[in-house]
């Protein structure tokens, strides 16, 4: 790998003098550095693409879950006051209205 420092003398030595500059030989580290980047950053945008998906995924499961906690909250209270109404289930009725 070549490193910024590198390149840009090389470049600065080829534009000032052509005629004595070694930059045509540095081609191909150039390019391999560059190619080397390239798959670097191929392999971070993958993995963050994964990772977004990954959080989307948690999130949309978080949302879910907190929406059922709030629909069986619901239907506890619900059961709790059909079961109060009723003779001789007070104590069923309050259990689930706790629970609620």
């Amino acid at each position: 790998m070549i490193a910024v420092q590198d390149f840009v003398r090389e470049t600065w030595e080829d534009f000032n003098s052509p005629t004595t500059s070694t930059f045509t030989s540095k081609m191909g580290v150039c390019r391999q550095t560059v190619a080397s980047l390239e798959e670097t950053l191929d392999v971070d945008r993958s993995s963050l693409t994964k990772m977004k998906k990954s959080v989307k995924a948690l999130y949309n499961t978080g949302n879910n879950h907190v929406t059922s906690d709030a629909m069986v909250a619901e239907n506890l209270e619900r059961l709790g006051a059909i079961a109060k109404s009723r003779d001789n289930e007070h104590e069923l009725g309050d259990a689930f209205l706790k629970f609620s």
